[in-house]
């Protein structure tokens, strides 16, 4: 193995952590009627964590649609993603269900984990853009209890039941979404527990 190869092959074992600061905001998404009997209503009194996705345009030339009061729009054009995982220690969230909008309002500020990903390094053009996105949106949550399983839908007529969702604006999948601003970085090591593991 030469010593380029060497080098490469350390680099690619090299594992990352990433995290999301996010700016204080209060973002509210909206249940489905159907979806919302007593039972259900209990389980919104003990939530935890939900699962985000925020979605930021995939080309610079592109932009999110503002429709005033907080709420953006996704034109014709594909959007990268992430997960925000779960808060850190410098990470607050608040959630709670608003039974006369049968909505629910989340909270968010500081610091939050989105993941490990071996194949994240600084020095390539994607990287760059991401870590350089500011502003994106958040469509659709699904709700989590306080054990950080999901709170699932009533069983339809097959017995199956899905995660329940709470969408952004109205109760339409319409690329709508709540609009936040945030910083990406990355940090070297693994994120387990509420700390980063050296490599």
């Amino acid at each position: 193995m030469s010593h380029v190869d060497r080098q490469t092959s350390e680099r690619d074992s090299k594992m990352k952590c990433i995290f999301v600061h996010v700016e204080p905001c209060e973002l509210e998404f909206f249940l489905f009627e159907d979806e919302v009997d007593d039972k259900m209503k209990k389980k919104f009194k003990k939530m935890g964590f939900p699962k985000i996705w925020v979605q930021y345009p995939s080309n610079a030339g592109d932009k999110l649609k503002d429709l005033g009061g907080g709420l953006f729009q996704q034109g014709e054009f594909q959007c990268s993603s992430f997960t925000m995982i779960e808060p850190t220690a410098e990470g607050f969230y608040e959630i709670r269900y608003d039974e006369t909008k049968n909505s629910v309002r989340l909270k968010l500020e500081g610091t939050f984990f989105t993941g490990n990903d071996p194949e994240i390094y600084d020095d390539t053009s994607e990287t760059e853009y991401m870590l350089s996105q500011t502003e994106g949106i958040i469509q659709v949550i699904t709700l989590n209890n306080e054990k950080a399983k999901p709170i699932k839908k009533p069983k339809d007529e097959w017995g199956m039941s899905d995660p329940i969702e709470a969408l952004a604006g109205d109760l339409e999948y319409n690329n709508k979404g709540s609009g936040i601003r945030f910083q990406l970085t990355t940090k070297r090591g693994t994120y387990i527990g509420g700390e980063i593991i050296p490599d």
